[in-house]
C-alpha cells in the first residue's frame, strides 16, 4: 500500500506564497515554514487511497475506522485565528485521541476557516490538504506549539534594553501576546502585548509601579 505525506508540498506552497507577503522589519511574525519544518519529525503517511480528491472525508474516514480499529475519539477543533497570533498564515486543527494507547493524532489544514473538523477534509488544492501528525501522548498539540516558538530557530526574536536590563521577546502561534523573558532576572514577563512598542511600555508602567511601591514602603 502507497502511503502519501503531504507536508512537504504544503510547506513548498506555502513558502512561496507568503514570500510575496510584506513585512514590516520591527514586526515579529512566525511562517509557516518555522511551524511546519518543526512538525515534520511527528507526520504519518495516509494510504493513497484514502486521499481522492472525489472522496472528500477520505482521510477523516481512514483515522476514526481504521487507525487502532476504529477505537479513536474526536476530542476538539480550533483556529489558530481565534487566538490573534503572530503568524502570518492562519491553520485549523482538531485533534483525536486513541482509546487504545492514548496516542494523539493531529490534521491541520491550512484553509483560513473553520474549527468545525468536519469540514477539514475539503481540500480544493494542494495547500490545504490536511496534514496527519501523531504528537507524544505527554502533550498537547497547544503545548507543541508554544515549543516552536522556544525551539525552532526559524521563529524570529527580539532583544531589547529598558533601564539596563535585557529583555528576550518571542512571538506565539496559539497567543496574542508574545513570550518576553528578563535575561539577568531569568524570569518570565506575562501579558504585555504583541509589538516591540507595547511590551516597552508595558515594562516601563511595571517598572514604575515597581518604584512607587518601595517609595509607599519606605
Amino acid at each position: 500500500m502507497n502511503y502519501i505525506k503531504t507536508l512537504e508540498r504544503v510547506e513548498e506552497l506555502l513558502r512561496k506564497k507568503e514570500e510575496k507577503q510584506f513585512i514590516n522589519k520591527n514586526d515579529l511574525v512566525i511562517s509557516s515554514l518555522a511551524i511546519l519544518s518543526f512538525l515534520k519529525k511527528y507526520e504519518i503517511g495516509i494510504p493513497e487511497s484514502y486521499y481522492d480528491k472525489k472522496d472528500k472525508d477520505g482521510v477523516k474516514r481512514w483515522l476514526i475506522e481504521e487507525i487502532n480499529g476504529g477505537n479513536i475519539v474526536f476530542d476538539y477543533a480550533d483556529n489558530t485565528a481565534n487566538y490573534v497570533g503572530q503568524v502570518l498564515t492562519d491553520f485549523g486543527f482538531c485533534q483525536f485521541t486513541s482509546l487504545l494507547d492514548n496516542a494523539i493524532y493531529i490534521m491541520i489544514t491550512f484553509n483560513n476557516g473553520t474549527p468545525n473538523y468536519l469540514r477539514y477534509d475539503v481540500h480544493k488544492n494542494d495547500i490545504e490538504k490536511p496534514i496527519l501528525l501523531k504528537i507524544p501522548n505527554e502533550d498537547s498539540f497547544y503545548k507543541v506549539l508554544d515549543q516552536i516558538s522556544l525551539e525552532s530557530p526559524l521563529v524570529p526574536s527580539k532583544e531589547i534594553e529598558i533601564n539596563g536590563l535585557h529583555y528576550l521577546i518571542i512571538p506565539r502561534i496559539i497567543n496574542e501576546s508574545c513570550f518576553v523573558f528578563c535575561v539577568e532576572m531569568e524570569e518570565e514577563l506575562y501579558s504585555l502585548g504583541n509589538t516591540i512598542e507595547e511590551i516597552k511600555e508595558n515594562i516601563l508602567v511595571s517598572e514604575t509601579r515597581k518604584l512607587y511601591s518601595l517609595e509607599r514602603k519606605n
